[in-house]
């Protein structure tokens, strides 16, 4: 079984499974039908068409199949583990095809358009020369070097081969032939008679040579060019017209537009007759028909305004002929027929019935009628005087047109619009209607894609259509039905050329119809799949050539350089299509190395792509491929439109385009003039090897096409005054070729020259050398002094060499030859050994900038305009040297040869000398040695070969992979770069970060400002011109360099640094160098670093971008598979389930993104810690350096007291640290925490243990919950519950360990040893006491059952600056006597859950106010104690570990006392609860006291309150008997964290009604509103600098009231996951569709999170604005918005 290659081509469609834009047309390389690529489509998970079971419908066929376009198969989108929707085509096979998606429900997205390139092929020995190698080779189409020929003027073909030799010889490697089809009386190629017959005068004199001998030996001939020369072929057809004589006509003039089948062009032929016949008025009138001047023409046109125009009465076309429609109408009045127009009448004027006004009436209304179509005409008429004017000073009066004889009625006024057919035996049957047929002709910048001569076109008759009265415009219609024997004809036609042809060339392309064209395209493709389409599109709009060329499967569009006004215009265009910026950060799919697909290219440079190597190369979209012309047949020449000099200068820099280029026949030899191919008689001459530009033309050539085969798809253009250089390099060697050309648009021409040319470590060598002199110039020629002045880097020439080189000079040259086509005399003054023009020198560089630089100086006497140069350049120490070649290698063609071989010492027979061409080619090797672990050969190891080692892209393919990874789109950009295959990874790097740790991580990517001048003194890197970067790490500068890279965007700041001095490197090693003193693990990669860098440092600023964005790539990817790796392995397979392939899915990479949130908020630094910095009295948590921590957001909660937050910290805990089975720090959280437990709470902030602040009371049950979560997940299970842990603050006596423990009361404390009071760190009763982590959470229900009240210690402006002082009152209990088992707490003048914005603005009069109190019993909270309780019931206390470590199963509560918000009564005190009782409370009122019921009949069964207070229902109370009891009732999405932890307290179907409200409310793009946007508080756009009196808004104040926050996302996901396909009353078959609609919610996360420009800190915010917008003063990322999607990832994936 054939293997399929490893290189997959993919497109990643949009939410409808449209292509994008961009992606609409996409033109891949041609394939091997032996060892095809793969093109993936991807619908990304969540995508609105993947929910409608959508298929890939396309037309696409594989090899050895027939393409029919309007046969579409349909393949079925597959999806695995919830993975992204992909299709696979096998692309084995050239053509072009159209795809689109459909869903199950009819939905359909827009359709794309694939065209793939056919395989051309040349024999091997053609480049070679090498008679044992005779396998065809690719030609890669910017390898196409074509040369366009006139047929009529070649011989007969039996003398072609000579000119194949010629051609050939002279570096064309494909022929474009005019039509070669029997001419029609025109005897213009393009006007044919006969499509079915090739032309005689092709064969010899035999008129009557029978066409099947005829296209026989024309088959033969084209073979024998392609078998002998390496020749392909290639022929216009012409589809849109006929000759106007062809016989054929006179059968079927249904084919064309006559009066008969286009009635519409009746009044164009009218005047048109008028016109021809204006001979006759002019006679008549007595005005000379012969017109020479502009007077005289004046004369004619009044002539023809005046009477002919008026004789015509063309406003009967358009206006209702008035007084023929009143006398109608008249008749029907005066009989009182009810028509239309009547009763209309009758309504208009009654009661007013006399005829002379109803007539009056009905006249007034069609002359009111008739006024815009007056109005037309006028402007239709004026358009027709001014038309056929200035068509008649150009035949006539322009001294520049043809200038022609006596108007008359063989020579009419201005050319005929119209054939007339004869009249014969065939057409005196034919209607007179049927005879006259439209000419076909172009329109200035007309709708290519209007037919000028359909119904809805007014062209023929505002005479805007430039005709051509040779031929015929064909009518096609809309299909084969509508006109069946012209394209049963055409067709034919169409099939006979390609079986002779290797390509087509499609005649007025722009005027074909495109449905027409697409029909013969493919009937040509079933005789040669491998046809090669070009055509010229005179559109003037890229999106419709796009069109054009998508539907029609061209591969080439002609680009004209003669159509470049100056040299400024002439260096874009060479621009515009010669590749991608040198020192490219990424590479464009079509620019994919041939070779790396397996085929046969006469190059050594790639090696075909394994199986085992998979490559994913992301479908950008496609710009038209260019066929650059020097000069086409159409063109006016150099010599016409510029000077003759130029015609070298252009020849050259068309050839250093990255496209293919072409020429036409006389071109190369300085044919002054364009060649009529209509009146041209004279025949073309085969041109010797020493014409005109042949020699250097010879070698631009050779040199084009060997960059194409070899990849040279980089350049830089610079202009300067008329000097224009072209450096084309290779991507990865950065070898190239420079061009320095000197145009002659102008025969003036400045002494100014291009400024001297530095190249960077860079060597030169000569290629050629070459001026054109033309006519006058042939006297001037350089002085021996001239040459012996050169001194390039070759040391001095001798005078022998010298008298050698100017011989060249000495051979004859062009001659006008009677009958034959000829060239200007011109001298070519040639060499390909030394130069005169430029002179080169090497310095050495010292100090910072070491190594060398070669200065190029242009020498403005000797290099006049019609000159250029042309260089081979490498790079120093890259490991390439110049050596002598063998003779059969060289790149210049056999008839050059001996023109370099004159220049050598004794001539073509003596030895080698240093003036011989040379080949660029690597050095062998010498020694070996040993470097990061491999081999490396050390000869003088060039720096740059040796960096390309450290890389790992001495493997060339490596490099290329390299660059297509850096140019991923936004949503595969989170794919891995590397897989578990080591032999891909640069030495030394898996070594390097196999062994980082969590910390380790988070230095090396991570840290923001605030953390790194906290931790080392130093801060973010600040780029000049853009700015600070996101992070110290390497994700600051991914953050940049993806969007960059992508882009390709080498202006970009970032760019502009690097190239201006090494402080970047230096940077990235350097702060690992700081860092490693804590951390050593960091120091390998710093060396990894530093001994790259040592190079980058050193080579061309051009390519240290280049070779800095990949090392920091290649570093940033390891460190994120090794994390990726370890997790996957260890903890969480979903997270990558398989690290030996790259390809995963969006959910995928989406889970990896979010894993690395955990390495951007956990890490250690100096102002804060887990617990006060050498304090606590036990290992590992005493460490002097401080304990790594969590950070709730980045930058905002980086450091000091506001790092390390309680229900932050724990919200996250169980996705950041648990999840990715990293124990050790969320048991270091955990017990941190705990040992900071006071008042039976858990502090918000911890401050290190050193000044924590308790006034959270949701903070406690978050700590409880990731305890609960850590038993469960963490190896050691429930045994974590023995844990001690010594406590920062003196506990109560009765929960200190010991004989008092659990027996004591609560107030029976010894004074001067009470327990919860403050004591410093440093006080002896810190850390004096220990409980173990089960003790704490006993404490903690015991505490909250029997009531907590406190107010805060140092309570006051110090401790918070807005707060009341009753707002620092603490106060919680739990309710017992009415059986609820509920905990409530908090009053109006504090916030103890996370919504916990304090109003400050005095202005506004919201200080001390809470926005969002919450007090009472919120309902997140009885979730959490809810989850706690049933995890002690049920886990804990039904465990034998458990009940070992777990002290008690039963709580005290205990007294009386009154909070705001509950009353405990007498009857509580000392009451014993046990855990199952309490349980059980509120698994029984939870639903009562709760929900809000969908009916108000239903309101009995519940505790509502204060029902009056009710705006919503079918939801969950936000809290329960808060002081505002509004806020009761307020529609706030914090119960669906009660939902997912413990969903045991909700009636099932009640939930789903809540979550759906939550679905069609409040969610957001990112975030959830966090209240009701129906509600009256609700502001949707948070701004903490709002400075207004507005209190709704002041300051912030609607933090919580509106503002969508990102991790409750998670929670309501979580929940509706579990409830919709879980939960009793769930549809579990529908699992695949709840999981599809919160894929749909993902994707926004997913855009969001991978596009690095939007999104530079790579996670997820904190919060937005309504409906998604940005939030200036969220943080960027935020560990628990990233927290809460992991977990819901690995719920989806269980």
């Amino acid at each position: 079984m054939t293997k399929m290659p490893g290189v997959t081509f993919q497109i990643r469609l949009e939410t409808d499974g449209s292509p994008s834009e961009r992606k609409k047309y996409v033109r891949l390389p041609p394939p091997l039908a032996s060892n095809p690529y793969r093109l993936r489509f991807v619908i990304t998970s969540g995508s609105r068409v993947a929910s409608a079971t959508p298929a890939l419908h396309s037309n696409h066929v594989t090899h050895g199949t027939t393409f029919k376009r309007s046969l579409f198969h349909a393949r079925p989108f597959e999806s695995t583990n919830n993975g992204d929707f992909v299709v696979e085509l096998s692309m084995d096979s050239p053509g072009v095809f159209e795809y689109f998606v459909q869903g199950k429900d009819g939905t359909r997205g827009t359709s794309g358009f694939v065209v793939v390139d056919p395989r051309l092929t040349v024999p091997n020995k053609s480049i070679k020369k090498d008679a044992n190698d005779q396998k065809d080779i690719l030609l890669p189409l910017d390898a196409v070097c074509v040369l366009t020929v006139i047929p009529k003027w070649m011989p007969v073909v039996d003398k072609w081969p000579a000119y194949f030799e010629s051609f050939a010889e002279s570096g064309y490697n494909m022929i474009h032939y005019a039509p070669l089809n029997t001419r029609g009386d025109s005897n213009s190629p393009y006007s044919i008679y006969d499509q079915l017959s090739l032309s005689y005068d092709l064969f010899g004199s035999d008129r009557h040579l029978d066409e099947k001998i005829r296209e026989k030996k024309l088959g033969d001939i084209l073979k024998l060019a392609h078998s002998e020369y390496g020749i392909l072929s290639i022929t216009d057809v012409v589809w849109n017209h006929t000759a106007h004589n062809s016989a054929w006509l006179q059968e079927h003039p249904e084919a064309g537009y006559n009066l008969e089948t286009a009635p519409h062009l009746r009044s164009a032929f009218e005047l048109d007759e008028a016109i021809m016949g204006l001979w006759k008025d002019l006679t008549k009138a007595g005005i000379p028909l012969a017109l020479r001047t502009e007077e005289h023409l004046t004369q004619i046109m009044n002539l023809f305004k005046d009477t002919v125009l008026p004789r015509l009465r063309l406003w009967e076309f358009y206006v209702v002929n008035v007084a023929n429609s009143v006398a109608e109408f008249k008749k029907l009045w005066t009989a009182l027929k009810h028509a239309a127009a009547v009763a209309l009448m009758e309504r208009l004027i009654y009661p007013n019935t006399d005829v002379e006004s109803v007539l009056k009436t009905y006249t007034d209304i069609l002359n009111e009628v008739n006024s815009p179509f007056y109005k037309e005409h006028d402007e239709d008429v004026a358009a027709i005087i001014n038309n056929v004017w200035n068509r008649a000073r150009f035949f006539r009066v322009d001294p520049h047109g043809p200038k022609l004889g006596p108007i008359s009625e063989h020579d009419p006024f201005v050319d005929t619009y119209f054939t007339r057919l004869p009249l014969t035996v065939a057409t005196h049957q034919l209607h007179p209607d049927a005879r006259c047929l439209a000419n076909n002709g172009w329109i200035w910048n007309g709708d290519p894609l209007q037919n000028f001569a359909g119904p809805h076109s007014k062209a023929y008759l505002r005479r805007d259509v430039i005709a051509w009265g040779d031929c015929v415009k064909l009518r096609y219609g809309d299909g084969p039905e509508c006109n069946p024997w012209l394209w049963a004809h055409q067709k034919e036609y169409t099939e006979k050329m390609a079986r002779l042809f290797h390509g087509f060339r499609i005649d007025n392309c722009h005027s074909t119809p495109i449905h027409v064209a697409a029909y013969l395209l493919d009937a040509a493709r079933v005789i040669n799949p491998d046809l090669y389409v070009f055509a010229e599109l005179f559109t003037g709009s890229e999106e419709t050539d796009v069109k054009f060329v998508s539907q029609l499967g061209i591969n080439s569009l002609i680009r004209e350089a003669m159509s470049a006004w100056d040299p400024k215009e002439m260096s874009r265009l060479v621009h515009r299509y010669g590749g991608t910026p040198i020192g490219s950060l990424t590479s464009k799919e079509e620019y994919f190395p041939l070779d790396m697909l397996g085929h046969t290219l006469d190059s050594a440079f790639f090696s075909p792509v394994s199986e085992g190597d998979d490559i994913v190369v992301d479908v950008k979209g496609s710009s038209t491929h260019a066929l650059f012309m020097d000069c086409t047949h159409d063109n006016e020449t150099p010599h016409q439109k510029r000077t003759a000099e130029d015609t070298l200068p252009t020849a050259a820099l068309v050839a250093m385009t990255s496209c293919a280029v072409g020429s036409v026949k006389g071109y190369d030899e300085v044919v002054p003039e364009l060649l009529n191919v209509v009146t041209e008689t004279r025949r073309y001459r085969n041109a010797e090897a020493h014409e005109g530009i042949i020699p250097a033309k010879s070698i631009l050539l050779h040199t084009h096409a060997k960059m194409a085969r070899e990849g040279y798809t980089e350049i830089h253009v610079h202009q300067e005054h008329d000097f224009i250089s072209v450096h084309r390099v290779h991507p990865i060697t950065h070898d190239g070729y420079l061009l320095i050309a000197r145009c002659a648009f102008s025969k003036h021409h400045g002494s100014e020259v291009h400024s001297p040319i530095v190249l960077r470590n860079q060597s030169v060598h000569i290629i050629e050398s070459a001026g054109l002199r033309v006519q006058a110039h042939l006297v001037a020629s350089s002085s021996s002094d001239d040459l012996l002045s050169n001194s390039g880097p070759y040391g001095p020439h001798d005078s022998e060499a010298i008298a050698h080189a100017r011989d060249e000079r000495a051979r004859v040259h062009g001659r006008k030859t009677i009958g034959a086509i000829a060239g200007l005399p011109c001298f070519l003054d040639f060499s390909a050994v030394l130069t005169t023009l430029v002179n080169s020198r090497e310095e050495q560089l010292h100090g910072d900038n070491q190594g060398m630089q070669t200065i190029l100086t242009i020498n403005g006497q000797t290099f006049l305009p019609g000159s250029i140069v042309l260089y081979r350049t490498w790079m120093k120490e890259s490991g390439m040297n110049l050596v002598v070649p063998d003779v059969t290698m060289s790149p210049i063609p056999p008839p050059m040869r001996m023109a370099v071989d004159l220049t050598q010492h004794g001539g073509p027979s003596a030895e080698p000398s240093p003036l011989l061409v040379r080949k660029l080619v690597m050095k062998p090797p010498q020694r070996d040695t040993i470097v990061d672990g491999i081999q490396i050969s050390d000869y003088d190891l060039g720096c740059l070969e040796k960096l390309w080692k450290l890389m790992g892209v001495d493997n060339r393919n490596r490099g290329a992979e390299i660059m297509i990874q850096m140019g991923r789109d936004v949503l595969d950009s989170g794919l891995l770069a590397f897989t578990e295959k080591r032999s891909t990874w640069p030495p030394g790097l898996w070594e390097a970060v196999e062994d980082f740790g969590v910390e380790d991580v988070n230095i090396a990517l991570f840290r923001c400002g605030t953390e790194e001048q906290d931790a080392i003194g130093d801060g973010v890197y600040d780029i000049p011109g853009h700015g600070p970067l996101p992070y110290c790490g390497l994700q600051g500068f991914m953050s940049v360099i993806q969007k960059v890279a992508r882009n390709n965007d080498l202006g970009h700041a970032i760019c502009s640094n690097l190239r201006a001095g090494p402080w970047m490197m230096e940077y990235v090693v350097g702060r690992l160098n700081k860092y490693s003193a804590q951390n050593p693990k960091v120091l390998a990669l710093a060396n990894w670093f530093s001994e790259r860098f040592a190079i980058v440092k050193n080579i061309s600023p051009s390519f240290v971008p280049k070779y800095f964005f990949q090392i920091i790539f290649l570093a940033y990817n390891a460190v994120r598979f090794h994390v990726i790796r370890r997790v996957s392995q260890t903890a969480a397979k979903f997270i990558c389930p398989d690290t030996s392939s790259l390809r995963v899915s969006s959910l995928e990479t989406l889970s990896q993104a979010l894993l690395m949130t955990t390495h951007q908020v956990y890490g250690r630094v100096t102002t804060t810690s887990l617990f006060p910095v050498g304090k606590y009295p036990e290992s590992p948590f005493n460490n002097s350096n401080g304990i790594a921590s969590m950070a709730a957001g980045l930058p905002h909660f980086a450091s000091r007291h506001m790092r390390c937050w309680g229900r932050d910290i724990f919200i996250s805990l169980p996705g950041l640290l648990l999840v990715p089975g990293y124990y050790d720090a969320a048991k270091s959280h955990l017990i941190a925490f705990g040992s900071v437990l006071r008042h039976g709470l858990i502090p918000n902030l911890l401050d290190q243990g050193t000044f924590p602040r308790y006034n959270a009371r949701d903070a406690t049950w978050w700590w409880l919950w990731g305890v609960q979560q850590y038993c469960k997940q963490a190896p050691e299970g429930l045994a974590f519950l023995g844990v001690t842990v010594k406590r920062r603050f003196p506990p109560k006596r009765r929960y200190r360990q010991g004989a008092d423990y659990l027996k004591v009361d609560e107030t029976d404390d010894v004074p001067g040893d009470e327990g919860d009071i403050f004591v410093s760190v440093d006080d002896p009763k810190a850390y004096a006491y220990e409980s173990t982590i089960g003790e704490l959470c006993h404490e903690i229900f015991e505490r909250h059952a029997r009531g907590i009240q406190f107010k805060e210690w140092n309570a006051g402006p110090n401790l918070d600056h807005a707060m009341r002082d009753v707002g620092f009152e603490v106060q919680c209990g739990t309710r017992f006597e009415d059986g609820t088992g509920i905990v409530f707490g908090g009053n109006r003048y504090n916030c103890g859950t996370w919504m916990d914005k304090m109003g400050d603005s005095e202005k506004a009069g919201t200080k001390g106010l809470p926005a969002t109190p919450r007090d009472g019993a919120p309902v997140e909270i009885v979730g959490l104690l809810k989850a706690a309780l049933r995890w002690v019931v049920e886990d804990v206390l039904s465990s034998p570990v458990g009940k070992k470590v777990y002290p008690a199963s039963t709580v005290v509560a205990q007294g009386e006392y009154k909070f705001d918000c509950l009353h405990f009564l007498n009857d509580a005190l000392g009451k014993t609860v046990s855990y199952i009782e309490w349980n059980s409370m509120l698994l029984k009122s939870f639903e009562k006291y709760y929900y809000i019921p969908k009916f108000p009949q239903e309101d009995k069964d519940f505790k509502l309150g204060a029902i009056e207070l009710i705006n919503r229902r079918g939801i969950y109370k936000d809290t329960l008997n808060s002081s505002q009891p509004y806020t009761d009732f307020q529609f706030r999405p914090n119960f669906c964290v009660a939902l997912v932890v413990a969903p045991e307290l909700f009636d099932p179907d009640h939930a789903r009604i809540a979550l759906d409200a939550v679905k069609e409310s409040l969610l957001g793009p990112l975030g959830i509103k966090t209240l009701d946007p129906k509600d009256w508080a609700y502001r949707g756009v948070y701004d903490n600098a709002n400075d207004s009196d507005d209190s709704s808004v002041a300051h912030g104040f609607n933090y919580h009231n509106g503002p969508e926050w990102g991790w409750v996302v998670g929670f309501f996901l979580r929940a509706y996951l579990y409830f919709h396909t879980i939960a009793p009353g769930s549809n579990s078959s529908k699992k695949s569709e709840v999981i599809g609609w919160i894929q749909s919610v993902l994707l926004n996360q997913k855009n969001h999170i991978f596009d690095l420009d939007r999104n530079p800190f790579a996670g997820l915010p904190e919060l937005t604005n309504a409906d998604g917008q940005y939030c200036h003063h969220s943080c960027p990322t935020q560990a628990w918005s990233s927290a809460t999607l992991l977990e819901l990832l690995a719920d989806i994936q269980k």
